[in-house]
């Protein structure tokens, strides 16, 4: 992995999942920390390609756990998180942060 791959990463401001704005210096474990994920998890043959990562939320990151992006993406369909697949090829729309 190259270090300009993770710098792109986390110039994102939108969650690849969600679509939370997101913030690279809020607190650890805070809903709209950048993270960096893999589509195709590492333990499932991913790689550390600029083409598999992509910013998400801390949130989504946790909960996602080991599903592919595809996976997550139909989990969060399922219970209604987002309404519909959108285009993957760029990020997410933004929306305002979720109430818990």
């Amino acid at each position: 992995m190259k270090t300009s791959d993770v710098v792109d990463v986390y110039k994102t401001r939108i969650c690849h999942y969600c679509g939370i704005g997101l913030d690279p210096e809020a607190p650890r474990g805070h809903l709209c920390r950048t993270t960096m994920d893999h589509k195709v998890p590492l333990k499932r043959g991913g790689s550390n390609t600029r083409e598999n990562l992509v910013a998400a939320c801390w949130s989504c990151n946790c909960r996602k756990n080991r599903k592919t992006a595809e996976e997550f993406l139909a989990l969060l369909m399922k219970i209604g998180l987002i309404g519909t697949l959108r285009d993957r090829s760029g990020p997410a729309k933004p929306r305002a942060a979720r109430v818990r």
